[in-house]
């Protein structure tokens, strides 16, 4: 992160950064993001006349859209974990938080203290950030576990109130999206499983999920069937068969243009690899 952070991603995302003492920055996340304070204090103005004191080994959650300044008061070292709408694990995850934010909390913990277990989480997300290996599977992978030692770490109702910045009427719109869309096979479809007309649908979809529906289908659909190509010796006429392709030269055709690979060139490049290590 720089002096004049941006996080406007529609992938999960990792950033650290050491603060000096006195230093001041913006910060401006399109996402929903936790920021989290390993070393060090800072005051992060949310608004105008809104001032939230972040101790050393705190954690805060920052709604999309939210534009902060951070001021440091003593130097340190802060990491922020971006976890987009459009995320399958954001859906699969804060729908446990989700279900208990009907209940009443008695009060609002907008900061909470990190866990011995986050803590390390965090430690480990960090190597492997300065050595470059965080790739976004990598970093997948970390995210489900973050949500894991969560639930382990925290009563719901905490978490429920910790997440309430994230917990909008727009995750309704999200869990019809992700629970519906293997079930359709064109927009159209899908709007209506939305019970939403197709322009209403659009609007509402661009905006939480930062993509065109059709964009985000193929895209969905593509890191799936790479997914099972790679992973599985399912043979290839099965696999085109279960996506509703109507022949396999018509699956042969939308593996490259989307993916880049044919399927054997998948394959290929699996068995190179087990090879190789």
């Amino acid at each position: 992160m720089n002096p004049k952070s941006v996080l406007n991603n529609s992938t999960d995302s990792f950033e650290q950064t050491e603060l000096k003492k006195g230093q001041t920055f913006t910060l401006s996340v399109d996402v929903p993001s936790i920021v989290f304070n390993l070393s060090g204090e800072f005051f992060l103005f949310k608004q105008e006349k809104e001032r939230v004191k972040i101790r050393k080994e705190e954690m805060i959650c920052l709604s999309p859209g939210i534009i902060c300044t951070v001021k440091t008061i003593q130097e340190g070292s802060i990491c922020v974990l971006a976890l987009p709408y459009a995320s399958v694990l954001y859906y699969r995850y804060i729908r446990f938080f989700f279900k208990e934010e009907k209940d009443k909390v008695r009060k609002v913990k907008r900061v909470l203290k990190m866990d011995p277990g986050l803590l390390g989480f965090l430690r480990t997300v960090s190597m492997y950030k300065e050595h470059d290996f965080l790739t976004h599977a990598l970093l997948q992978i970390k995210a489900a576990e973050f949500f894991c030692v969560l639930k382990g770490a925290y009563r719901p109702d905490i978490l429920s109130s910790f997440f309430s910045p994230i917990l909008t009427v727009e995750y309704h719109f999200i869990a019809l999206v992700m629970s519906s869309y293997k079930e359709v096979k064109t927009v159209e479809q899908l709007a209506a499983k939305c019970h939403l007309s197709l322009s209403a649908f659009k609007r509402i979809f661009q905006k939480v999920f930062y993509d065109t529906p059709y964009s985000w289908m193929i895209k969905e659909k593509s890191r799936e069937i790479y997914q099972v190509i790679y992973e599985s010796n399912t043979p290839l006429k099965e696999i085109a068969d279960e996506f509703g392709f109507s022949s396999l030269p018509q699956f042969i055709d939308f593996c490259k243009k989307h993916i880049g690979s044919t399927p054997g060139e998948i394959r290929k490049k699996r068995i190179s690899s087990v090879i190789m290590n």
